[in-house]
């Protein structure tokens, strides 16, 4: 996606479109689909970066556990960008100028008129026009969501004029889907360790035609992160909603407790395979002269959604995290003593 807003061509005509209650400006863009990357260099309000305050906190093993402040800078989205002086803009509507121009050229439902009162600045080459500004490159979401950050943007803050001695409108600011994205990233999902049993002493071994139990440790089973600046938060929650666990060598089964249930004498879990053949079929693919394993795949879905001060919320799509291990696999070695 480009840049989104009116700038000031004043040596070359450029294809308008209504703004700012029907003025404006040459080089406008068309709000109705993301226009091309803006090249206008000249002074803007959206200059550095924004930085964003993160915390949040997860619960793991029934505890919940507190996530540590953070800092986050990112590029504003929308800001105010010097337009041009008032002598420049009212140049570009006297005779030859690039807006007189084009007003003669363009179609009807494509003309538009200056800004109210712009004949008051003409003599003046300090002061100048300001307007608002957003920049899809600084932007992640979709289009709908792009189109809805722009319009509440636009319908906010209006062109202005600044006089030399004013301090130019300083409004940047990111989106709330910008700051959910930023929560979302700042603690990354994890599995933690797998762990399974019978674990054979000396080499964790389990064994061929019996039931392996399979849990998982260190893992999250919900996680919330706000991100924010000054007058607006995001906060994105997320949900462990399944463990699926895998071998080639014992099939495929959907965890319904959870990460799993650790072994204990009289226990029950949902969350077990049983492996139908020994890793010793595995042999020639070990190296280095490494016991035989077959891999053992965990795999968990999160489901995630962000509400913001603002009002706006949705749905991130699932994550699926996915961790592997290998585990040995034994046969059951039988002792028959024959009766003399």
């Amino acid at each position: 996606m480009g840049a989104l807003g009116c700038g000031v061509l004043l040596g070359t005509p450029a294809t308008p479109a209504t703004a700012d209650g029907g003025s404006c400006v040459a080089g406008c863009t068309d709000t109705s689909t993301p226009p091309p990357t803006d090249t206008h260099t000249d002074t803007h309000s959206g200059t550095g970066s924004l930085e964003i305050t993160v915390k949040g906190s997860y619960v793991t093993g029934g505890h919940d556990v507190t996530i540590p402040a953070g800092k986050v800078y990112k590029p504003p989205v929308c800001y105010y960008r010097f337009l041009a002086t008032g002598q420049e803009y009212a140049a570009a509507w006297g005779p030859g100028g690039n807006y007189t121009y084009l007003v003669h050229h363009l179609p009807p439902e494509d003309q538009f008129k200056p800004y109210p009162g712009y004949k008051d600045h003409a003599d003046d080459d300090k002061g100048g026009w300001w307007y608002p500004f957003c920049d899809s490159d600084n932007f992640t979401g979709s289009d709908k969501e792009w189109e809805d950050t722009y319009t509440k943007f636009y319908a906010a803050h209006k062109t202005t004029y600044v006089e030399v001695d004013e301090t130019p409108p300083v409004v940047n600011t990111v989106p709330p889907r910008v700051l959910a994205e930023v929560a979302s990233d700042y603690v990354k999902l994890t599995n933690g360790e797998i762990h399974w049993n019978p674990t054979r002493k000396g080499d964790g071994a389990t064994f061929v035609g019996m039931k392996t139990w399979v849990w998982l440790t260190d893992t999250a089973t919900s996680r919330s992160v706000t991100a924010s600046i000054p007058g607006l938060s995001a906060t994105v929650t997320s949900t462990l909603t399944e463990l699926t666990i895998h071998s080639d060598g014992a099939g495929t089964t959907t965890c319904e407790d959870g990460t799993g249930t650790p072994w204990k004498p009289g226990a029950d879990s949902s969350c077990t395979l049983t492996f139908t053949r020994s890793s010793a079929v595995n042999a020639s693919s070990a190296t280095n002269d490494a016991e035989p394993t077959w891999t053992l795949t965990a795999s968990t879905r999160w489901a995630s959604t962000w509400t913001s001060t603002d009002g706006d919320g949705g749905d991130f799509d699932d994550q699926t995290i996915t961790t592997d291990t290998e585990v040995p696999v034994a046969e059951i070695q039988s002792v028959v003593n024959a009766a003399g």
